[in-house]
């Protein structure tokens, strides 16, 4: 399993060129099933897994006061694998309204164990986000796991990408460990969340399918969710 096809958010521009953008929906099963029929003739599947589906894991850090959850700080930090990849990517998120810009880095599974560290390694692929690791005192908080089927194309203005994830589910982290899990507190267990991602103007394709389906766009923060279902947010880590 290698590099999975990057999402707009992952790719750089020129300075000044037209912002990204990801918009949610919150669907049915069955919703969801039809736009992966409609669209599958426009769009690719992720070359990764059985016809694009496969498991992810997500590792989210926060600080003692969980100031990322209270959106007193913008920016979310996590550690994300795919499947059981030996690589795990360091990522930053920042988000205004739809649109987000992200930061990544591809480290080996092994190399985890350095954001244990009380200094960070200027030469470690992983430096900048150790760094603000440490800076931002934030630690392992949450892990989430989820199902997802991934599908990319080209939309006018450049790479597109739709995913939709299923069965979502989260437990308390344990440690810096970046590992799928069996059980967990499920969480929009009826609902499939379908994100559309895309650079510029909405791409004449999703345009069409979320007329057509009369979607309205949904908020659904998969760290604020399974956080609030394990009442993370007000345990005595505050």
């Amino acid at each position: 399993m290698t590099a999975l096809p990057a999402s707009p958010a992952l790719l750089r521009f020129p300075t000044g060129s037209l912002p990204v953008y990801e918009v949610k929906f919150l669907l049915t099963e069955e919703t969801a099933q039809q736009l992966e029929r409609e669209l599958r003739t426009a769009l690719q599947p992720d070359p990764h897994g059985l016809a694009g589906r496969y498991t992810t894991t997500t590792l989210y850090c926060d600080t003692p006061a969980f100031d990322i959850f209270h959106r007193r700080l913008r920016s979310k930090c996590r550690l994300r694998r795919y499947g059981d990849l030996d690589r795990v990517f360091l990522e930053r998120k920042s988000k205004r309204g739809d649109r987000v810009r992200k930061r990544r880095a591809d480290v080996p599974l092994a190399d985890v164990v350095r954001l244990e560290t009380p200094d960070a390694d200027a030469v470690w692929d992983g430096q900048w986000f150790h760094r603000r690791v440490l800076q931002r005192q934030l630690a392992p908080v949450l892990a989430v796991m989820y199902d997802r089927t991934a599908y990319f194309g080209a939309g006018e203005h450049g790479p597109i990408r739709l995913t939709f994830d299923r069965a979502v589910r989260g437990t308390i982290a344990s440690g810096w460990q970046v590992a799928p899990f069996t059980a967990g507190e499920p969480v929009l267990s009826d609902t499939v969340i379908g994100e559309f991602k895309f650079r510029g103007p909405m791409p004449t394709l999703f345009k069409r399918v979320i007329e057509s389906h009369q979607l309205l766009p949904g908020s659904a923060s998969k760290y604020r969710l399974c956080a609030a279902a394990l009442e993370l947010a007000v345990s005595p880590q505050q």
